[in-house]
């Protein structure tokens, strides 16, 4: 009996020595392959452990692209209802009937005051562009004259704006005589002349016209009626000088019976009786000389 415990002792050393092994052997396994994940080179090793912050900045770069465009997206869409509200504004306003302005070849139609009798500051903007001096070409931002905010139509350094009381004036002269809704076409001969000095066209206070279908003498009839206004009858030309004097003036106005490129001829009268006198002598000869100035340069 002794001797069968003893056998079946040894057999189960022998059975837990393999177990034993085996069980290592499993191990060591394990512990090889776990070595080798571990082996691989730092430069891997170091992309890998970078990766999830490559992803996390890639993943960034959207949106803060995103972020960029909804910030363009909303300065466009408020730029875009600016100009909306603005044209929603005018076109709730009530202007006068519109009027064509035109100097040489460039022509525009636009109100040149409001229901109220105040000046359209469009109508400023496209007749300053108009009567630019001569040989400047047409500002970029003209083209959307009528879309654009007012507050975003700005003139170049090389057009000066023509004078708010000047429009004002050519406004009334305008309204005056129109009837019912037509307007008659406006043509601007001259207006802002910056080598003229001395006149009043070299600060975009004077403006050479004439309305179409209307007798000059009528328009200066009118335009004596202007507070503060200069107005010249040129009977051998094809225009009427008005200028824009300062308050308290008074009202001016000459008779030039000069033509084309001849000196001033300036008569009391017209048509003349043989009579000439210089208007230094006639309306004006208590004004301060310097309000004269541009009677010679027209």
């Amino acid at each position: 009996m002794r001797g069968k415990v003893g056998v079946l002792a040894l057999a189960m050393v022998v059975l837990g020595t393999g177990f034993a092994e085996a069980k290592d052997k499993v191990r060591h396994a394990k512990h090889a392959k776990e070595g080798s994940k571990k082996s691989t080179s730092p430069a891997l090793s170091l992309a890998a452990e970078s990766a999830p912050e490559a992803k996390a900045e890639t993943k960034a770069s959207p949106k803060a692209n995103a972020k960029t465009s909804k910030k363009v997206s909303a300065k466009t869409a408020k730029r875009g209802h600016a100009k909306k509200t603005a044209s929603r504004h005018e076109a709730k306003a009530c202007f006068e009937p519109a009027i064509t302005i035109q100097m040489g070849h460039d022509q525009e139609r636009v109100p040149l005051a409001t229901c109220k009798g105040e000046v359209n500051a469009r109508a400023e903007y496209v007749l300053s562009v108009l009567s630019r001096p001569s040989g400047l070409a047409l500002p970029k931002s003209f083209a959307n004259w009528r879309t654009e905010p007012i507050k975003d139509l700005a003139l170049p350094t090389s057009i000066k704006r023509i004078s708010h009381g000047l429009v004002d004036r050519l406004a009334r002269v305008v309204k005056h005589f129109t009837k019912k809704s037509d307007s008659p076409k406006l043509v601007v001969m001259s207006a802002y002349r910056p080598k003229s000095a001395g006149s009043f066209h070299a600060h975009a206070r004077a403006i050479d016209f004439r309305l179409d279908g209307i007798r000059n003498e009528d328009i200066v009839a009118f335009c004596k009626s202007l507070p503060d206004t200069g107005c010249g009858y040129y009977p051998n030309s094809a225009f009427v000088h008005l200028d824009e004097r300062d308050p308290g003036v008074g009202h001016v106005s000459w008779i030039d019976a000069s033509g084309p490129g001849e000196e001033p001829k300036y008569v009391s009268d017209w048509p003349t009786h043989g009579s000439q006198k210089d208007i230094l002598h006639d309306e004006v000869a208590e004004e301060d000389a310097s309000l004269l100035a541009p009677l010679n340069s027209d």
